[in-house]
């Protein structure tokens, strides 16, 4: 947990006035914190297709296109998964109050970061055990996201070739890693 931190520090840098002020975090500053550290999971090339998508004011500004640490990558996707859980469990009235709903623009947004990051970890030849985790991992995230989605369109009629070539890359990574056998350890 405290290794996580020290990872993703710059990326909550921005948020933290925000949490400062209202000790109670709003789904607003879930989804900030959710699409950062998404764009953090983004290869170079991903990021420079998908960001102009996922621009936050005041939150992704900051964040460089480079690719991650292998070390870092597993801490980032579980931080993706918990903040998914955070952002799709329902809310009392009382917390609804506290800001902005989050609207379908936003879980299309969230859909897009997270099949980025998997086609990310298609992309990473660093290790390919540790990406095939990733990837399960995100798949996760993005099942719960697309369960709990109202309506399923996270393409639309104007999307860029290379978006679409990201889709597919990770389609076919889930595909690979669903279909790989896993062995018992002999341990």
């Amino acid at each position: 947990a405290v290794r996580t931190v020290f990872i993703c520090y710059p990326v909550f840098l921005n948020v933290t006035e925000q949490v400062e002020q209202n000790m109670a975090m709003s789904k607003r500053v879930v989804l900030e914190m959710l699409c950062a550290v998404l764009l953090r999971l983004l290869s170079p090339s991903h990021f420079d297709a998908l960001a102009q998508y996922s621009f936050l004011p005041g939150i992704t500004e900051g964040i460089v296109a480079e690719d991650v640490v292998p070390e870092c990558a597993m801490p980032l996707c579980n931080a993706v998964l918990s903040l998914t859980e955070v952002l799709l469990e329902p809310s009392s009235a009382e917390s609804d109050a506290d800001g902005p709903e989050i609207v379908e623009e936003d879980t299309a947004r969230v859909c897009m970061l997270i099949i980025g990051a998997i086609s990310s970890c298609a992309s990473n030849e660093s290790d390919a055990s540790s990406n095939d985790l990733c990837g399960a991992l995100l798949s996760c995230a993005l099942a719960r996201v697309l369960t709990t989605s109202e309506t399923w369109c996270i393409i639309s009629e104007n999307m860029p070739s290379r978006v679409l070539e990201i889709y597919a890359n990770a389609t076919s990574f889930l595909f690979n890693i669903s279909a790989t056998p896993v062995y018992a350890s002999q341990d």
